[in-house]
């Protein structure tokens, strides 16, 4: 008997607790773009623009939603997301070098032997093209004295003149091409030697200033 008394009353309890919980209920509250506060049984289009934050039965703030985002906080995300990957890419750049040039030594000593065969490759089409020349002034002779003998220059010699003279254009060309090429080198070394040692600088480690000297022991 006892037991069935305690039982019903438990279960007039729990029903006597059912309205309030169905009354519990989630509430918004945002602020507008004139700094007022709002709060509200549901989330009108303000509250989605600016973003709010979601309330329990409580007051407590439960989940916080951001506000859609206008068109320039869009693009400075993209151009902030840019930024740090290209800065990443650089970080990833210098780690490199320095892994690949553990001495500034070392990074000058490739830097020179570049240009040193960049230069000896120039200098030996020079000369190669000096014999061109010769050779092609020794055609230009022989047409010459055939006309000057009265007789027609033999097309053969008139393709081989042609042929030494488009030779002798190809290596002039590749010459100032490859000129041009040893120029932007050193731009390129240059640039790399700076940022090696702005890299190198970066990496080491940081000494904390002492104010005061240390007594020499005896």
């Amino acid at each position: 008997m006892r037991t069935s008394l305690l039982l019903a009353l438990a279960t007039s309890l729990l029903l006597a607790t059912l309205p309030a919980i169905g009354a519990a209920q989630t509430r918004y509250r945002w602020v507008d773009d004139q700094g007022h506060k709002h709060l509200s049984d549901e989330v009108p289009a303000d509250a989605a623009r600016f973003g709010y934050d979601v309330l329990n039965e409580y007051g407590r703030v439960v989940r916080h939603v951001d506000g859609a985002k206008t068109p320039e906080q869009l693009a400075e995300e993209k151009r902030q997301a840019e930024a740090q990957r290209k800065a990443d890419e650089q970080r990833r750049r210098d780690q490199n070098l320095l892994l690949t040039y553990p001495t500034e030594k070392d990074l000058l000593a490739v830097q020179h032997n570049q240009v040193s065969m960049t230069r000896q490759r120039i200098d030996s089409t020079r000369i190669n093209m000096k014999s061109q020349l010769d050779t092609l002034a020794s055609l230009l002779d022989q047409a010459a004295q055939l006309q000057q003998n009265g007789k027609p220059v033999p097309a053969y010699l008139k393709n081989k003149i042609d042929k030494q003279r488009g030779i002798i254009r190809d290596q002039r060309q590749w010459i100032e091409k490859t000129e041009r090429g040893l120029q932007q080198i050193r731009k390129d070394n240059a640039a790399t030697l700076e940022r090696y040692r702005a890299a190198s600088a970066a990496s080491a480690p940081r000494h904390p200033r002492s104010g005061s000297t240390t007594a020499s022991q005896d």
